[in-house]
């Protein structure tokens, strides 16, 4: 009778293992997030890209012990954003290779993920990349698009990353993005941060040409703000829920612009560079939605700069070549989806 008793509970117990399993793979809500982790290098020489200032006999004296507390802040980062529901899919950018990438997702905090990432030409070889939580997600597909400027071809960026995920019984399309810098002034460049908008809207039309209402986001530090035109014309990304039709879609992040918010310190102002985009498809219908002004920016005490001087910005890893031993110079932002 012992034994029958035994045996039952062994069943029982496996039964229930797999029922929270089963549970698991068909999640109620997702909690998707970017960051622009500040140069997340390794230590090893690559001659095909220009690395050298990270390297131990670098200018800035990037060697194994400050490579893993970097990895450590950033799961650190990762895991704190809405602790209650731990972020499912990350888009990051300023990530050199693949081999940094397998490192992060080695720690124990941040097993849970695996990795989307190609190599892209820039020529810092820096690169965009997507962790996603391999238990809950099928990988549809994967694929880098490249951009390319028709006035200046020898100017390389990175490339923009599609992943289509399935979840559940939903399909959700990611795009992560580093659209061009600043450099040489906002208006100089702006022409080269429209262009690649355009190929993001293009990965955007070639998706909604078979759905319409696919589900779709639009992540990343798109150096430049909510009210540009590279966001608002290029990428068709409006500032009301309300104006998400025929094909355009919504920008959250504008919300917080008008707050004062931002996501990046410039001359001890707010910008709001890091933006999450969505699509008609996540605010009307079934299946994932987006939840209203849930859109956030994630910035505790712990990851701003507590000097007085420059009090509320990110606590940055490097100041010029002076190691901080911070976070990153951007904070990270997210958004919430659940089943409707």
């Amino acid at each position: 009778m012992c034994k029958l008793l035994t045996n039952i509970s062994v069943v029982a117990f496996i039964l229930l293992a797999i029922g929270q399993e089963a549970l698991a793979q068909k999640p109620k809500s997702l909690t998707v997030a970017f960051y622009n982790v500040e140069n997340l290098f390794d230590t090893l020489d690559n001659p095909a890209i220009n690395d050298e200032e990270f390297l131990p006999q670098g200018k800035l004296n990037w060697n194994k012990m400050r490579y893993d507390i970097k990895l450590n802040r950033i799961a650190k980062v990762v895991n704190s954003i809405e602790e209650l529901n731990k972020p499912d899919i990350v888009g990051l950018c300023e990530v050199e290779n693949k081999a940094v990438l397998t490192d992060l997702v080695s720690l124990k905090s941040m097993d849970r993920f695996d990795v989307i990432h190609f190599d892209s030409p820039d020529e810092r070889g820096i690169d965009v990349a997507l962790l996603y939580r391999k238990k809950i997600t099928k990988v549809l597909n994967a694929k880098p698009y490249r951009i390319n400027f028709p006035n200046d071809p020898n100017d390389r960026t990175r490339d923009i990353l599609l992943a289509s995920l399935k979840i559940g019984k939903d399909t959700i399309h990611t795009i992560v993005c580093h659209l061009p810098s600043r450099r040489g002034g906002a208006d100089k460049s702006a022409e080269s941060r429209l262009t690649a908008a355009l190929v993001a809207r293009h990965i955007v039309d070639s998706i909604q040409k078979t759905s319409p209402m696919a589900k779709i986001i639009v992540m990343g530090d798109m150096n430049d703000e909510p009210t540009d035109p590279s966001l608002l014309d290029g990428l068709q990304a409006k500032p009301t829920a309300e104006e998400a039709k025929n094909g355009k879609l919504f920008n959250p992040m504008a919300a917080l612009k008008a707050n004062g918010e931002g996501s990046y310190m410039y001359n001890k102002k707010y910008d709001m560079i890091d933006n999450m985009i969505v699509s008609e498809g996540l605010l009307s219908g079934k299946g994932f939605q987006y939840v209203e002004k849930s859109a956030a920016i994630f910035k505790p005490d712990w990851l701003q700069e507590q000097n007085e001087k420059y009090k509320g910005s990110p606590w940055r890893t490097y100041a010029g070549s002076k190691y901080l031993g911070g976070y990153s110079d951007h904070f990270p932002v997210y958004l919430k989806l659940k089943i409707n």
